[in-house]
């Protein structure tokens, strides 16, 4: 399940950067301690994206649909095999523009030619959320990963009017494949 808690950008976001930064710094070290003791791999990606919600979410709880779409990379992994990725979800909720819950699935297709696919759990934690993917298929499947990002909505108000629609977030995110 997805808890989502929607935070307005009174600026564009400058915030990723640094946030990234701190994130990957965060993921790397524990990501490759746990390969090293287990002679796995692991890999951190920037990353970021646009999910859009149907139908928008406004102050009154309903049912919607989220679609996102975003980008992996740069990323750091130890033999370098993995440049960048590209990763699409899906999923359905309820909620309103404060909290909602979302059960999700993802594909990832990585720039060596490989997939990941899972589902997808989502737990807001002040203004970063912490993602919790489970890699069922493919590269990285059934080992640890973990992501946050931090999100941002270009019109805050449309929660009190139309419906918050689309919501833009970055952040890093890092996988350690099972030998």
């Amino acid at each position: 399940m997805w808890k989502v808690h929607l935070v307005a950008a009174e600026k564009p976001l400058r915030l990723p950067t640094a946030a990234l930064s701190v994130a990957v710094m965060c993921l790397w070290p524990t990501l490759t301690n746990a390969a090293h003791a287990a002679e796995q791999t692991a890999v951190v990606c920037g990353r970021s994206g646009e999910a859009t919600i149907t139908p928008g979410l406004t102050a009154t709880p309903k049912e919607f649909r989220v679609i996102d779409v975003g980008t992996l990379g740069p990323c750091r992994m130890p033999d370098g095999s993995i440049q960048s990725g590209t990763v699409s979800a899906s999923g359905r909720g309820n909620g309103s523009c404060g909290t909602v819950t979302i059960s999700g699935v993802f594909t990832i297709s990585w720039s060596n030619g490989k997939t990941s696919k899972g589902t997808v759990e989502v737990v807001s934690a002040g203004a970063a959320f912490l993602v919790t993917p489970k890699v069922t298929e493919g590269l990285f499947a059934g080992g640890p990963a973990i992501s946050v990002i931090f999100p941002t909505v270009a019109d805050p108000s449309a929660c009190a009017s139309t419906g918050l629609s689309q919501a833009r977030y970055a952040g890093a995110i890092g996988f350690t494949a099972l030998s």
